[in-house]
């Protein structure tokens, strides 16, 4: 609440702004956006419109996203924050029948110990990423000051012509919008990159004259080899053990999911290739009947055979080169949810692309579930997340 003579400065000017990328991220970003009284419009390359989000898993397809149908898992860092800024998509996932979680309490209390207080912090909504992708879009389209345009392919930047540029701002280009296919023109006061590590923004900056984003690269190293299963019983598999258990070759990823369905990964090192196998069903039973931790998720119907997912690299964009920003001004395009620098090398997370913080009120949003290489003779009892704490 405001007193004497404090100014709310977040409502004081209302924005055109347009969003790229109607995933999880850009709709969250738009939602966040139109709450502080901005006008946001969001633009997505896919046609298809969501179905209602309980179809979700049967009926959409998402061309764009090449990890739409593959495992996903949303950590309780996610939850606390769509609690505090948009409570009405865990509704709007619970009600498609979403799975409330809680990653500690799963456990049995010799593996996590008696609880404590705080530990409702282990807490989650999860669901399957179709699921969890309507229940935003649902939200996202009754939410007053978003638009969402489908079927919108962006093929580059709208910026002032060279003169006016050098006029202003040192020469810095200026973003005015956006173009999409057909040349269609699309002005906005900002433009909010949300198309994933994909993104073509660095061509579409040297298109206008301004620097490319600086870059760095480096590959997972992994191939994940996972499976959807829906209960026989009514029941999800108990938990042995953490959600992610690390092994000598493989990591085993257990995640429970909406509608009595869950997965389960085998993550390896790509240079494994023997076991490459994994791809085949019968050679992936297999091998997760031998780990007894894991083992019982096999217990379901399948619901998928062997989704493989490989070719992946951790990038990270930086869109200030030498300390320069590599467009100036008021009207700024940048990145959200850009993914954070190898975090598959560095420690064993899922993870969550970070979009850009305090200055738009985004916060954690999803990303595919990633995880470190094991160190061939490494112990091989489970380790993972939902056992720590401090």
């Amino acid at each position: 609440m405001l007193t004497g003579t404090e100014v709310d400065t977040r409502r004081c000017t209302v924005a055109e702004i347009l969003v790229l990328g109607a995933g999880l991220c850009g709709l969250s970003t738009a939602m966040l956006l139109a709450r502080d009284g901005h006008q946001v419009t969001v633009l997505e390359r896919d046609p298809a419109a969501p179905p209602e989000p309980a179809q979700a898993w049967e009926a959409w397809e998402r061309r764009g996203v090449n990890q739409f149908r593959l495992p996903h898992v949303m950590l309780p860092p996610w939850r606390a924050r769509m609690e505090r800024e948009l409570p009405e998509v865990l509704d709007e996932v619970l009600a498609a029948g979403g799975l409330r979680l809680d990653t500690l309490a799963m456990l049995p209390e010799s593996r996590r110990g008696p609880r404590r207080d705080g530990d409702e912090r282990f807490q989650t909504v999860t669901a399957r990423r179709p699921v969890l992708e309507a229940a935003v879009a649902a939200v996202a389209d009754r939410t007053p000051g978003v638009t969402i345009r489908r079927g919108v392919a962006v093929t580059g930047l709208l910026a002032d012509s060279p003169a006016r540029a050098c006029a202003a701002q040192n020469g810095a280009a200026q973003v005015r919008g956006v173009l999409a296919a057909g040349g269609q023109a699309l002005r906005a006061d900002l433009v909010v990159d949300c198309c994933g590590r994909r993104s073509p923004l660095g061509s579409w900056l040297e298109a206008i004259g301004a620097p490319r984003p600086a870059e760095e690269r480096e590959d997972c190293g992994f191939f994940y080899y996972g499976r959807h299963f829906r209960t026989r019983t009514g029941e999800l598999p108990r938990a042995e053990a953490n959600l992610l258990q690390h092994y000598d070759s493989v990591s085993v990823l257990t995640l429970p999911g909406d509608n009595g369905t869950w997965s389960v990964v085998l993550t390896t090192a790509s240079r494994d290739r023997h076991l490459h196998a994994l791809r085949e069903p019968d050679r992936w039973d297999a091998a997760l009947a031998r780990y007894p931790l894991a083992a019982h998720w096999r217990d379901g119907e399948p619901i998928t055979g062997v989704d493989v997912m490989a070719g992946l690299e951790d990038r990270h964009r930086r869109l200030v080169v030498d300390g320069v920003p590599v467009r100036e001004g008021a009207e700024l395009s940048f990145a959200a949810g850009d993914p954070v620098p190898r975090v598959s090398t560095v420690d064993a997370r899922f993870g969550a692309d970070w979009c850009p913080g305090s200055r738009l009120r985004n916060r954690t949003m999803t990303v595919p579930i990633r995880l470190r290489p094991i160190r061939p003779g490494s112990p091989t009892s489970p380790s993972g997340y939902g056992g720590w704490r401090c």
